[in-house]
């Protein structure tokens, strides 16, 4: 059948459709179009279709066989063409399925009046860009599609569909495409014929993918006329024939700097709060603006008036900069509490933030069993999980502990299903029955572990300085020159000078740490000099006693069988090394949890001497600068309410007395990002005055009178440091508009301020301040070198000693501190050791002794906002190409048995509510989420959503030995929107 026949295009497009309605409909839509359709009405016509063949339309379920089947036959006889499928349904699932099987685009029949015509039209222009080898830069592609038929675009087609395009769908199918040589050509380099013929420059620059939570992978980005038009994975140095290939967030970087949320010019509010109204202003006057409000604020209220908020744009030049203007500007710093959970127990306990970031992948490829425990790898570590994935192929057992049935979960030998916040009596209970059945790594405990050292009644470890007076003036004199540096420091030098008492099993007598051989790990309480002790690790086994396998049974809702299969497995199948990560840190119990999975790890004896870490400067200032100002204290967004109403905090045991009347937020998005989302909105609504500094315009930006542009990290050179490699990033491309990068920001606010002097230089001296420290010198590492080579592989020598209080593992803490310490009090005997308490209100149930939270009547719910695959919190969720991946409204996962007492169905938009809030979002079944928890997306904006907010949900409420954002501490109902 012709159609206004276009002669390129002749018996290049094929329609398979054997239903003789639709055939005829859809020939009625397209017939305004300039193509030609062959019609194939019976799948013995597909071998007519040839490798010249540009696009094939297929209705789906015209045929019986699987639609799996037929794209592979396509692909094989056509692997040029654009493959667009038609479906009778709006399924996000079977949407997903059918791209994954080979699909560059879908169409639901039911709208392809609408949704037909632009993206046959945007295969007209793949398949002209495949030809002729024309620019395929997304930017450039959108304007040459308005020039070719300008009434299309005016036309109001869904963004989901009319945003499918060749850099769109390159991620779409990304290895289908790359492997067959299809619509992924479109984005290959031009040659250099072709580049003289149209006098494009094009150049490959070295960059760092580097987002809050992801891996920092190293990227080699084509730039074609200043444009950043594709990213590729660069290979490491060391790695041999292993690519460590690229995810979405990576691939979507030629539309983060297009971004049509960018802010491209220095801004200020121009209507309400929130209302989201600007007008342009120049740079002079914004600086000015701010610099007057700080100096205002400062010399009426104090210093500490005027506080900061930088999470940058998370590569490490911002964290310099800001952290260097708060000190010489005296700025109070605000915490975000985020996360405050995992830091203290991983240093506390180990030492180093050991396996999260400071390892690389030999230890999970050396493993012989390997947990993901509170972490989804398959999602939120992409470039992690491919090392998994060789573990598991080559033999290793993988267990995933995890509330929900999962990507990950799917892929384990074994899935521990445990109930949310109940981590610490599963870990317990493991290590109860690993000692009960003699089948712990006692050398390992006695000669790595703190296991052996004898704790008094106070709590205290009995030192030698107890058992030989003569000892004490040498200690004192030791602490005391350490007590500048803070507790730790203190610590270190009270064991260095004084040494730990442990009861010697060969002598029968007490002896000291460093001289004892075979030390007693389990003696019950008995005393040493008149004063009553028990080893470290029978005060241990003293707080597991309650924790029998039943007792986790009822608690956890995890078979007595598999607690047993999963301990035994740590404990047989070495080596062995859990990967743990925040979904533990989320709750309120969050940091009994993450001590009690290490207390695991030591019990069974998994840990190995951990490398060396290499930390950058990030300080701000280098060691020569000594007599610079600090910041004028800490605060965290929980204690603003308080602050802004009546200029005091109280804590247990702490008062804090302060005013708050202005807020600088260099990047990040706290709005969004903070827990109780109302409660964040009234706030920024009462501080007198706020300044951002951020990429795009977001929830934060809203509220703000002051809004700076700042560069992508594609605009700006770094360097990093991330778990193998030291790297260099380059300058990719030119800032586009007006936006700056981070270190100018500070230096124009710095200069505004009268101190300029601190920011005399430019941004290669912060470069080398992060680089050429005594650290990296010593390995032989410097500044230039990073620069000319790029990416330069780490050796990390073992440590000699763990970086503890104690210089061993601890899973008995004799002074824990918090991380970010605001003078309150908390139990100290409680934290000591790794402990369970059920959730502060995530707990809908009565289990194990512990009775449900009385909210459960009204809210039987938990609420779960889990990791998502193409977004990191809510950066990137306004790249179109990840918009059309994850989909163009947020889902809430739900388990059908829950949704069918409730009514529900799924597509059915729903309320999600508690008494802070509630949330509006579509819903979608999987058998997968655990019954009596919902799984709400994460990330999205206020702009995104048809009601309410995804935070409105979540609370303040916090441990104070911690001071932590509990996300997941929630409970809520569902109910038809």
């Amino acid at each position: 059948m012709d159609m206004s026949l276009d002669h390129e295009l002749t018996d290049r497009m094929v329609f398979i459709a054997p239903y003789p309605l639709t055939k005829l409909s859809i020939l009625q839509i397209l017939s305004s179009l300039p193509i030609r359709l062959q019609i194939v009405e019976k799948f013995d016509g597909i071998p007519a279709i040839g490798k010249e063949t540009a696009l094939i339309l297929v209705d789906l379920f015209s045929f019986d066989r699987s639609y799996q089947d037929l794209f592979s036959t396509l692909r094989s006889l056509a692997p040029q063409a654009v493959l667009l499928a038609l479906l009778d349904s709006d399924s996000d699932s079977l949407r997903s399925s059918v791209l994954l099987a080979g699909a560059d685009m879908v169409i639901n029949v039911n709208r392809a009046d609408m949704e037909l015509p632009p993206a046959v039209r945007r295969a007209i222009l793949w398949t002209h860009s495949l030809a002729d080898e024309r620019d395929t830069d997304y930017t450039r592609e959108v304007k040459s599609m308005e020039q070719k038929d300008e009434s299309i675009l005016k036309r109001k087609f869904p963004r989901r569909t009319f945003l499918k395009g060749s850099a769109t769908a390159a991620i779409l199918v990304g290895a289908t495409a790359a492997s067959t040589g299809g619509v992924m050509t479109a984005l290959a380099p031009k040659t250099a014929s072709a580049a003289s013929e149209t006098g494009a420059e094009e150049h490959t620059a070295h960059a760092v993918c580097h987002f809050n939570g992801c891996y920092g992978c190293s990227l080699d980005v084509l730039v074609r006329d200043g444009n950043v038009v594709r990213t590729k994975a660069r290979k490491l140095p060391g790695e041999g024939d292993i690519s460590r290939g690229l995810c979405a967030r990576g691939s979507s970087w030629a539309h983060q700097v297009v971004s049509p949320k960018r802010i491209k010019y220095p801004m200020k509010r121009a209507g309400e709060r929130g209302e989201d109204k600007w007008e342009q202003i120049t740079w002079d006057e914004a600086i000015s603006t701010i610099c007057t409000k700080i100096k205002e604020y400062q010399e009426k209220y104090g210093k500490n008036s005027v506080a900061s908020l930088d999470d940058g744009t998370m590569l490490v030049n911002p964290k310099w900069s800001y952290t260097r203007l708060k000190n010489v500007a005296e700025i109070c710093n605000v915490n975000k509490a985020t996360d405050q959970a995992f830091g203290p127990a991983i240093m506390h306990n180990v030492g180093e933030f050991f396996f999260y970031s400071r390892h690389d992948e030999k230890v999970i490829r050396n493993s012989k069993t390997f947990v993901a425990w509170g972490t989804n790898i398959a999602e939120s570590w992409h470039q992690q999980w491919k090392y998994v994935a060789d573990a598991i192929e080559n033999g290793a057992k993988f267990v995933a502990v995890d509330p929900n049935f999962n990507t990950q979960a799917s892929k384990a030998n074994l899935h521990v299903k445990v109930r949310p916040g109940t981590d610490a009596a599963l870990a317990m209970a493991m290590i109860k029955y690993l000692d009960d059945q003699k089948m712990t790594a006692d050398a390992y405990l006695q000669q790595r572990t703190v296991a052996p050292f004898l704790v008094k009644e106070d709590g205290r470890f009995l030192r030698k300085s107890d058992v030989d007076k003569g000892t004490a003036a040498a200690v004192a004199k030791a602490t005391a020159a350490a007590a500048a540096a803070g507790p730790a420091a203190v610590a270190a030098a009270a064991a260095a000078s004084d040494d730990y008492v442990v009861w010697d099993r060969q002598t029968n007598a007490y002896g000291f740490a460093s001289e004892v051989k075979d030390p007693e790990i389990r003696k019950g309480t008995f005393e040493v000099v008149g004063q009553k002790v028990m080893t470290a690790y029978d005060k241990l086994l003293e707080r597991v006693a309650p924790f029998s396998l039943k007792q986790a049974e009822e608690i956890c809702d995890v078979p007595e069988a598999t607690i047993k299969e999963f301990a035994e497995l740590l404990a047989t199948n070495g080596p062995a090394e859990i990967m743990t990560g925040f979904a533990i840190d989320h709750y309120n119990n969050g940091l009994g949890g993450l001590t009690a999975v290490n207390a695991l790890r030591m019990v069974t004896g998994m840990i190995g001497w951990p490398g060396v870490s290499y930390y950058q400067n990030s300080s701000g200032f280098t060691a020569t600068e000594t007599n610079h100002p600090v910041m004028s204290g800490e605060i965290a967004p929980f204690m603003f309410k308080d602050l802004l109403e009546t200029g005091k905090y109280e804590m247990p045991g702490a008062k804090k007395e302060q005013q708050l009347k202005a807020w600088l937020i260099f990047g990040g998005n706290p709005v969004s990002q903070q827990p109780d989302h109302k409660y964040m909105v009234e706030c920024m609504k009462k501080i007198e005055f706020i300044a951002t500094a951020n990429i795009e315009f977001c929830d934060t930006t809203k509220y703000a009178d002051i809004v700076l542009p700042v560069c992508t990290p594609m605009e700006v050179p770094d360097v990093i440091v991330n778990t193998m490699c030291l790297m260099y990033a380059d300058q990719a491309t030119t800032p586009r508009f007006e936006s700056k990068s981070d270190f100018e920001i500070c230096k124009l606010i710095a200069e505004g301020l009268g101190l300029g002097q601190w920011f005399n230089f430019d941004i290669d001296h912060v470069l080398r301040a992060l680089i050429d420290t005594p650290q990296f010198q010593g390995a032989g590492l410097t500044f230039d070198k990073v620069q000319e080579e790029k990416t330069i592989r780490l050796v990390q020598p073992e440590m000699q000693m763990l970086m503890t209080s104690t210089g061993r593992l601890q899973f008995y803490v004799e002074n824990y501190y918090p991380f970010v310490n605001y003078g309150q009090t908390f139990d100290m005997e409680k934290v000591r050791l790794p402990y369970f308490e059920p959730p502060t209100e995530a707990w809908p149930v009565t289990a194990g002794g512990y009775a449900k939270n009385s909210l459960a009547d009204k809210y039987p719910l938990i609420y779960y906002t889990g990791v998502r695959r193409f977004r990191v919190h809510t950066s990137l969720g306004n790249a179109p190409v990840l918009r059309e991946l994850e989909g163009s409204e947020p889902l809430v996962r739900m388990n059908p048995v829950d949704a069918s007492k409730r009514g529900i169905k799924e597509g059915d938009h729903v309320r999600i509510f508690n008494d802070r809030g509630h949330v509006v979002a579509k819903a979608v079944f999987s058998a997968g989420v655990r019954p009596g928890m919902v799984d709400m997306d994460r990330g999205w904006q206020e702009h995104q959503t048809i009601s309410g907010h995804y935070n409105d949900l979540t609370s303040m409420t916090r441990e104070w030995a911690v001071a932590n954002n509990a996300f997941y501490d929630a409970l809520c109902e569902v109910e038809k929107a």
